[in-house]
């Protein structure tokens, strides 16, 4: 948050409204993500994890 706050100043009030005070997003989102990301893998045929 701290580079957005000195380099988009005026996108703060926007990413304290999508990720919260705690600064991460909506668990929701995180999981629709997750779901995204894995189905691209499969369609690719990489893997989804680092190890």
């Amino acid at each position: 948050m701290r580079a957005v706050e000195k380099h988009y100043p005026q996108l703060v009030e926007k990413y304290q409204r999508l990720f919260g005070p705690d600064g991460k997003l909506p668990s929701y989102y995180r999981q629709a993500f997750a779901e995204k990301v894995k189905g691209l893998c499969v369609q690719y045929g990489l893997r989804d994890r680092l190890f």
